[in-house]
């Protein structure tokens, strides 16, 4: 029976005392009641940590509590402390559907990941949004398929078989942030069997103060994001196989090129001539001969994206005066401005 399957939710704390009520709330009131929740307290300074003893008398909920460590941290240990048969990451200013977990256990029938859609809420305007995912609803699929084809890197709207886990010996990368993306792949690359299913039941809350995303502004700070993406794609380029198609090959080629873009941004340089050369060469490389139209405009479109940052801005102008993208039209664009350079 499905009511036999415990899931263990992970909440790390660190300063929330504003949000942590409404997240607890949505997690004890949840319709599927075989559940541990599990506070993983991150050293956090504020009155949080009160907050979450007037819920103990819900004997549902352990408290963990360590020094600060980062959200990596405190969600690995989580991971540590988890007894249920499936995890589900929950951030603790976030809040979900009541019917969440059951949603998710329904579908589960022994796979390694299933997923569900979610709603943006944001913080200054307090409205919501729906997050647009592109892969069909009850579909069932490998890892290996959602690294081409979703776009979706989150780790709080999944429940994760805890054994897979284990075996696989996944964790998430600490000292960095962006963890989520690391660990997402990490998760893909390993081959799981992974089921999406289009309801709504997270609420992802956007632009609140204090966050860390929104706070990235002076210098160490930056430096700080530089080196998380630098591990990011070194730890990518460890894991690509060589049994990847030559698709996902191309869409981790061009990630990389994404995160090195970033770099560059938050170094303010633009992109040297060298790059865009060796950029080209390497594109040429791939045999997109055979990609379906579905596989070539996922292509376009990541090519485009990159072209179009402030930083490759050779190729803004261009883009815009001609309005058309197409993979000839690209490589054209590229080989004649690199001769103009």
């Amino acid at each position: 029976m499905k009511e036999d399957i415990k899931v263990s939710i992970i909440i790390p704390v660190y300063g929330v005392e504003k949000y942590i009520s409404q997240c607890l709330e949505s997690v004890i009131n949840q319709s599927y009641e075989n559940i541990e929740i599990i506070v993983v307290n991150d050293g956090t300074k504020d009155n949080s940590m009160k907050i979450v003893e007037e819920y103990l008398l819900d004997e549902r909920i352990k408290i963990i509590n360590k020094e600060n460590g980062g959200l990596a941290s405190a969600r690995n240990r989580g991971i540590e402390e988890a007894t249920g048969e499936y995890i589900y990451f929950l951030d603790s200013d976030d809040w979900i559907e009541v019917n969440t977990i059951e949603v998710l256990v329904e579908e589960s029938n022994n796979l390694d990941i299933i997923y569900s859609n979610f709603w943006y809420f944001d913080e200054k305007n307090q409205k919501k949004r729906k997050n647009k995912e592109k892969i069909k609803s009850n579909m069932s699929m490998t890892g290996e398929y959602l690294l081409g084809y979703s776009t979706e890197i989150m780790v709080w709207n999944k429940i994760y078989k805890k054994s897979f886990l284990e075996e696989k010996q996944l964790r998430f990368l600490e000292g960095i942030i962006h963890e989520d993306e690391e660990f997402t792949f990490k998760c893909y690359m390993n081959s799981p069997q992974v089921k999406y299913i289009d309801i709504y039941t997270y609420n992802y809350r956007i632009n609140r103060e204090n966050s860390i995303m929104n706070d990235i502004k002076n210098k160490e700070k930056i430096e700080y994001s530089i080196k998380s993406f630098e591990m990011i794609v070194e730890n990518l380029k460890k894991s690509l196989k060589d049994d990847f198609s030559e698709f996902i090959k191309l869409r981790f080629f061009l990630r990389e090129r994404n995160l090195k873009n970033f770099i560059s941004k938050k170094r303010e340089r633009s992109i040297s001539k060298e790059e865009i050369i060796n950029f080209e060469k390497e594109l040429n490389n791939f045999d997109m001969k055979n990609f379906n139209k579905l596989e070539k405009n996922i292509i376009k479109n990541e090519i485009r994206n990159i072209l179009l940052q402030k930083n490759f801005p050779i190729f803004r102008k261009i883009y815009w005066r001609n309005r058309i993208i197409n993979m000839k039209f690209l490589r054209k664009v590229i080989s004649r401005r690199i001769r103009g350079i």
